[in-house]
């Protein structure tokens, strides 16, 4: 594979100097690696987790204009990253359309986004290449390294470039101290950004007012009218949402409901008025990635507001065990 001859060790026997270092192996990581190498640049990423990550949990996200020329573009597998929609829906409070426009918009998710970026990146294969192939290495792309368990500590300024020190994880639990020395640090590590901190110190994440509950209903187990309503749709809805913890109905005409889910007993109540609610529900990529009619998923989101500090937002970051999240509750807990 091609390098553009500043990694490995020089003639004074200094260390190598990566030529990029990117922070953080989620999407913007990736999607900067995978642009990086197809130009030529060696580069490693850092990850702090210790495995892959998400798998099939069908995360929504809205596919930009931008989103869609980056995979035609750089994307080698020839899988498709998005489901359209082609139209845009308002419901009220009883689920009449009150307002329809026509508007292709591309929806991907989350975990199909990841896995095509990793197979375009370091050719990871994964169920979500059924029907799409594992990129071919070619001539002039730069070096790639995935690292996992490295959790980045210090940024340091050395002259014309900058230390990355950082803890890496070994196998049997235990860590030690590790640096790269790179001309360019890409911080690709989310919003709670070690990086950031480091080089913008003051900055810090706030509670933005408003909680985002999300989950998705196969395809094939919804209705007629509720297919009819979000299928391949933009649908936004406004409306009360009583007993959520219990269960979640999403208004699909004036006179159908879809149930997205009840389990048995009381639960606990929290209860969601039209004021500060807003709901968007539209069709995402099913099982690995699947984008096949019938197969795929209708994915709600459920955006509230709490005042911080409030009981209901305390009671609603709060899992089945009694512990207190402070930015997201993972699924089961």
């Amino acid at each position: 594979m091609a390098t553009n001859g500043t990694n490995g060790t020089n003639g004074n026997g200094h260390p190598k100097i990566e030529d990029i270092v990117i922070v953080g192996g989620s999407l913007g990581g990736l999607m900067a690696g995978v642009a990086l190498k197809t130009h030529g640049y060696n580069t490693t990423i850092l990850e702090r987790t210790n495995a892959f990550l998400l798998e099939n949990q069908g995360a929504g996200i809205v596919a930009g204009g931008d989103t869609i020329e980056y995979f035609k573009k750089y994307d080698r597998t020839g899988k498709p990253v998005a489901v359209p929609s082609y139209k845009r829906l308002y419901l009220n409070k009883q689920g009449d359309v009150i307002y329809e426009n026509e508007q292709r918009q591309n929806m991907t998710s989350w975990d199909l986004t990841y896995y095509l970026l990793r197979a375009n990146y370091d050719r990871v294969e994964s169920g979500y290449l059924q029907g799409a192939k594992l990129p071919e290495r070619r001539e002039g792309d730069g070096e790639v390294r995935y690292r996992y368990g490295c959790t980045v500590t210090d940024v340091v300024e050395e002259g014309e470039v900058v230390r990355v020190v950082f803890k890496r994880k070994l196998e049997d639990g235990t860590e030690e101290e590790e640096s790269l020395t790179t001309k360019l640090l890409v911080a690709a590590d989310g919003p709670s950004s070690t990086t950031r901190s480091i080089l913008e110190q003051g900055i810090e994440r706030k509670y933005a007012g408003y909680v985002v509950i999300r989950g998705t209903v196969p395809e094939a187990e919804a209705s007629q009218e509720a297919l009819d309503v979000f299928r391949e749709r933009f649908c936004f809805v406004s409306m009360r949402l009583a007993e959520l913890l219990t269960s979640a109905d999403i208004v699909t005409s004036s006179t159908h409901r879809v149930r997205l889910g009840k389990e048995s007993g009381e639960g606990s109540r929290i209860d969601f008025w039209c004021i500060g609610i807003q709901n968007l529900t539209y069709t995402i990529a099913g099982e690995n990635g699947n984008t096949e009619p019938g197969h795929r998923l209708l994915n709600f989101v459920w955006y509230a507001n709490f005042d911080e500090g409030s009981e209901d937002l305390e009671r609603i970051m709060t899992d089945k065990n009694g512990r207190r999240r402070r930015i997201t509750i993972p699924p089961g807990a």
